[in-house]
């Protein structure tokens, strides 16, 4: 049987190529043997992403996984877990509960913070967030903030301690959060 023609390329008046020209359109490679295409490649995109997330975690984050792993608080916690298009750093599935650890660079992206943690909850996320300096001077007291959290029944939201409004930092009592911004005039 013979192979078709392919069609000649459109030209337009000045002699140039058309843009719906079959032959300029780009085509994706067509996927090797086993690859995957889609939402399966993304997911697994996903999948490589977290693992190169946990294995290169910070020793605050180190510290945490201690603390949250083999349900030493009572809940199983995933590491670096996708929610959405962010990676939670803890999550724990079964109290929709999120453990952010925050570094230096946070400092500086304070309302990127407050967007992926307002996604979150709206998710149904309960969101608790510690600043690396933090878990790194009072593991104790990040653990019981933990705990205290995980005791909470998952139809209330977090309450605010000692009847202050939340931070998105958490409602940690260690918690130092930067200032706002605007208060240096």
């Amino acid at each position: 049987m013979a192979r078709p023609i392919p069609p000649s390329p459109r030209l337009s008046p000045k002699g140039e190529r058309s843009p719906n020209d079959a032959s300029l359109r780009v085509q994706a490679p067509l996927p090797r043997e086993g690859e995957r295409t889609g939402e399966g490649a993304a997911e697994e995109d996903a999948i490589t992403r977290a693992r190169s997330l946990r294995r290169d975690g910070s020793r605050a984050e180190r510290i945490c996984w201690e603390l949250l792993r083999d349900r030493r608080l009572g809940a199983k916690f995933r590491r670096q877990h996708p929610i959405g298009s962010f990676f939670a750093d803890f999550a724990c599935l079964e109290r929709r509960l999120v453990v952010e650890i925050d570094g230096e660079q946070h400092a500086f992206q304070v309302e990127a913070d407050a967007r992926r943690t307002a996604a979150m909850e709206r998710d149904g996320w309960r969101v608790l967030r510690f600043w690396a300096t933090e878990v790194m001077a009072g593991r104790e007291g990040i653990a019981a903030e933990i705990a205290r959290a995980l005791s909470v029944p998952l139809t209330q939201p977090l309450p605010p301690k000692g009847g202050e409004e939340p931070d998105i930092r958490g409602n940690s009592p260690l918690c130092t959060s930067p200032p706002r911004g605007g208060e240096d005039g």
